[in-house]
């Protein structure tokens, strides 16, 4: 059973109080009353391990507080004075989370996975109203594995990764599984690896956001072209120099005290 909590500070660039302009003329602007967001954190923990595996099942509450968010208004454009958005971060959110998942390595595959619901406060600012709201997810990332070779030196995995639905005051954001099967090898201190991530697919969107309040909506979509997507990997181990030799310890004790004595 573990209690800890999480301090997360805000960012310069979330801190920054300039006014910034983008190529579609939308204006955002920092917040520099920005205050640490807190994150206490209780878990239960069972772990049970059986040869060179191991299964560990757990459960958490977490509580948040002062959570940034982002505050979207439209106002005219400085520069068209046309309507456009404007961005600016607040300490917005507070509520609790509660879920439940499992880190396990089953002989050739390993398993992380979530899931979790939680509650999100009602906010009411200057400007903007946010209405409490429950949300409900899950996350999974598992690799498969296996050595072969004359030393074992050769691995080829596969991996899966995805993610549930993200939810927040105001926006969600759902993005795609990603998975892939490489290879890696180790020759003396060099090694060398390919992964073909997304095979077979072409032009795909990794994510879509939509924002959404009383007057304003946004979908911002990430995609890319995954076409022969393939990641090569290399890495070199240094280790020159001399090792450093084992020194023996040797301890002589000398004693004027009796055969039956106890000493400290």
């Amino acid at each position: 059973f573990t209690y800890n909590r999480r301090i997360n500070r805000p960012g310069i660039y979330d801190m920054n109080p300039y006014y910034r302009i983008d190529q579609n003329y939308n204006v955002s602007q920092g917040n520099p009353d920005l205050k640490p967001d807190y994150r206490d954190r209780l878990q239960l923990t069972y772990t049970w391990n059986f040869g060179s595996n191991y299964f560990s099942p757990y459960v958490y509450k977490e509580y948040y507080s002062d959570k940034v968010g982002t505050e979207y208004r439209i106002v005219n454009s400085p520069v068209d004075n046309r309507l456009t958005s404007f961005t600016k971060p607040f300490n917005l959110l507070s509520g609790y989370e509660l879920g439940g998942g499992i880190n396990t390595t089953l002989w050739y595959i390993n398993i992380n996975a979530r899931i979790f619901k939680g509650h999100i406060n009602e906010y009411t600012g200057q400007t903007i109203s946010i209405p409490s709201r429950n949300y409900f997810s899950w996350s999974i990332t598992s690799t498969a594995y296996g050595s072969f070779g004359k030393n074992k030196k050769t691995t080829a995995f596969a991996f899966l990764s995805y993610t549930g639905v993200n939810i927040n005051a105001l926006s969600k954001t759902y993005s795609i599984p990603f998975y892939g099967p490489g290879v890696q090898t180790q020759i003396k201190d060099h090694t060398i690896g390919v992964v073909w991530v997304l095979p077979l697919s072409t032009h795909v969107r990794l994510s879509r956001t939509e924002t959404e309040t009383a007057a304003f909506y946004s979908r911002n979509i990430i995609g890319f072209d995954a076409s022969n997507y393939i990641q090569f990997m290399y890495s070199f181990k240094f280790n020159k120099g001399k090792n450093v030799k084992k020194l023996d310890k040797k301890i002589d004790i000398e004693s004027d005290s009796k055969s039956n004595a106890i000493m400290n």
